[in-house]
């Protein structure tokens, strides 16, 4: 962390040095343009906003490591942002696996491959991504899901879906998590840090619902149309900012939970929980 003091320079204005560091790293000198990323706790400063985010590589030794490890460690990877993923050792034999694992994350392509080295890059391109547009794409998602679950025997078909669920909320999660640390990103997104929270926490909530929808898919109960009706009112509230909708359908928790019984019952209290949470997170809002 560099501080420095402001000097005032007019009658209106201020100036602040800027590291020498910095301005080598960015070759920038005098008659230099900078510009200033207003964010709520203070300014970024961006030496070129054209700039792609800082390009990082990340190694993962395969060697003697589970499926699901290796699923772990290339997922921490993906989310901190790390431009390239290269993986060593013997490769050959977990090639089948990585390109499985692979395909969990938007944007991650092979370009490299060998008996000892498989190496994936990203590729996306930030501008295409929308905040609002994945997160709706989230919640369409979650809807068809219900619908599915109603006919037994579109059960896989909720399966495909939670795996199209998974993909965009890796990338939410990759994208938000990076406007904290990186001030090309961060001025990409254009969200409070508050907004960056608020949002993750609507994209976690579609994925832990997907996960559940697919768990009750090829049940039944008659619960689960309430419940859904329960979804739409809480949605619309954190859409619309309805703070009064929001209070109702927390408050309409208990007496849908009191009336679901069994294995599907759970699973369905469960649901509720996380559709509550998306009222929740309204009412918090401090707007």
């Amino acid at each position: 962390m560099h501080v420095r003091k402001l000097v005032k320079a007019g009658p209106s204005s201020h100036t602040v040095s800027l590291p020498k560091e910095w301005l080598l790293q960015h070759k920038l000198g005098k008659g230099s343009t900078v510009f200033l990323h207003e964010r709520d706790n203070g300014l970024v400063i961006v030496a070129d906003p054209s700039s792609k985010p800082e390009q990082r590589e990340k190694t993962i030794v395969v060697d003697k490591k589970e499926v699901a490890t290796l699923g772990r460690e290339l997922t921490s990877a993906y989310i901190n942002n790390y431009s390239t993923i290269r993986f060593t050792g013997d490769v050959q034999t977990h090639a089948k696996d990585l390109r499985k694992l692979l395909r969990d994350f938007a944007g991650l392509e092979i370009v490299e491959q060998s008996p000892t080295t498989l190496v994936a890059q990203d590729l996306l391109n930030l501008k295409e991504v929308s905040i609002e547009k994945t997160l709706r794409r989230m919640d369409m998602t979650v809807r068809s899901m219900f619908q599915d679950c109603k006919n037994p025997a579109l059960a896989e078909s909720v399966a495909l879906r939670d795996y199209d669920m998974n993909r965009m909320y890796f990338l939410l999660y990759r994208l938000l998590k990076g406007s904290l640390r990186d001030p090309i990103v961060a001025q990409h997104v254009q969200l409070s840090t508050d907004k960056v929270l608020a949002s993750w926490v609507l994209a976690n909530t579609f994925e832990n619902l997907g996960d559940s929808l697919k768990q009750f898919a090829g049940k039944k109960s008659p619960m689960f149309v309430e419940l859904e009706k329960l979804y739409l009112d809480a949605v619309k509230a954190s859409f619309t900012n309805d703070k009064i909708l929001a209070d109702a359908v927390a408050g309409r928790r208990e007496e849908l939970v009191s009336n679901m019984k069994g294995e599907s019952g759970d699973i369905l209290r469960t649901m509720a929980t996380y559709i509550v949470d998306i009222a929740r997170a309204v009412i918090d809002a401090d707007n």
